[in-house]
């Protein structure tokens, strides 16, 4: 049975198998991604002589979309209508924009249950994560293949294919923090808010460090002590501590330089509301987060938004200040985040809206 006698049964299922209409609309939303359209959908005619798309008022045959659209939805059907099978798939990229690449292969990863072989030469598709890499190599008249385990290895692979560090693929935004803990609240965040973007896929966090501010510019200076973070990427966000102890103080010259040439964009400086990252969180869940890293804990010192944070009391002892930032922040977000607190929601939903805009991502519509 071909790929469009298969669709047909997805499309119109007996009665007694649902799951078979899920899979359709799951094609469905796929294609929507694919094409950055709310209203594409695929359709099988009666003649089942071809795969029809509906879009804008017009239905046309599949292959007027272009052969990338058409390939990349022929491997996501035949990934779907196949079950616990392994599949190979020879050079993909052939015809496939960078980010049709990504994803094709995270609906592959999330909707389908079979085993693929991929023979690539493609960086976006080696840099896919969880994928099991293999480098192989034609020498002395035999193909030797090896795992790739490690970055350095998946490297070499790179280099052997004639990558240069300019021309692998970059991630499609950067959001810059202070350090391990804040990425670990900024992804709770953006999980909450906007399931589908995927850090590694859709954005990376890299980390500035607090002291080393003055030395970042998001321009182009040049003057060379000044590190340019557009050089990096031009898609950036940078989320940085305010440091105020009270609502009416403001914020310093070097906070205030970034933040004007981060809003230059494209992207957009985001300086906390509170005197920290942590302020964000409510003092209970934070409370609760502290006692179970640190056991002999009694209670936090202060609980306002200008406080710090993370000073807490011991039993008979002077304020404790060092804590492990990660270990709490880690407890922290297994708990929901409050969004009314301070201005969290708002910066939150801008942020997702930017990322959304970076990787041509359709907001979800209701229901």
């Amino acid at each position: 049975m071909g790929i469009i006698d298969r669709l047909a049964q997805l499309q119109d299922p007996s009665h007694n198998e649902p799951e078979m209409r899920k899979k359709f609309e799951k094609i469905n939303a796929f294609v929507r991604t694919v094409v950055g359209n709310r209203e594409a959908r695929l359709r099988v005619p009666y003649a089942r002589d071809m795969i029809l798309v509906t879009m804008d008022g017009k239905e046309l045959p599949l292959d007027y979309l272009g052969t990338g659209i058409h390939e990349v939805i022929i491997l996501a059907v035949a990934g779907t209508v196949l079950r616990d099978q392994v599949l190979c798939i020879e050079e993909p990229e052939l015809h496939l924009h960078p980010l049709l690449q990504k994803r094709l292969m995270r609906y592959l990863n999330d909707e389908t249950s079979n085993q693929y072989f991929i023979t690539t030469h493609s960086a976006s598709l080696i840099d896919i994560p969880n994928a099991a890499i293999f480098h192989v190599r034609y020498e002395d008249g035999h193909s030797r293949v090896s795992p790739a385990y490690t970055a350095s290895e998946k490297s070499s692979i790179c280099a052997d294919l004639g990558f240069r560090a300019s021309d692998l693929l970059q991630t499609n935004c950067v959001v810059w923090v202070e350090g391990p803990s804040d990425r670990v609240y900024v992804n709770h965040w953006i999980n909450h808010c906007a399931s589908e973007l995927v850090e590694g896929l859709h954005y990376s966090i890299m980390f500035y460090g607090g002291r080393l501010l003055k030395h970042l510019t998001a321009e182009d200076p040049e003057v060379d002590e000044f590190i340019s973070l557009r050089r990096i990427n031009r898609n950036a966000v940078i989320l940085m501590d305010s440091d105020r102890k009270d609502s009416g103080d403001g914020i310093n010259t070097t906070k205030t330089r970034v933040e004007e040439e981060f809003n230059k964009g494209p992207g957009f400086a985001w300086i906390t509301e509170g005197r920290e990252v942590e302020n964000y969180v409510p003092p209970e869940t934070l409370e609760k987060a502290v006692k179970s890293v640190h056991r002999d804990v009694i209670s936090l010192v202060n609980t306002e938004p200008y406080d710090h944070a993370y000073h807490f009391q011991k039993d008979g002892e002077d304020i404790v200040k060092r804590v492990d930032k990660i270990k709490i922040a880690r407890a922290v977000v297994e708990e929901p985040p409050d969004f009314e607190r301070l201005h969290l929601g708002k910066m939150v939903q801008k942020l997702v809206e930017f990322l959304r805009g970076c990787n041509d991502i359709l907001k979800p519509t209701a229901g």
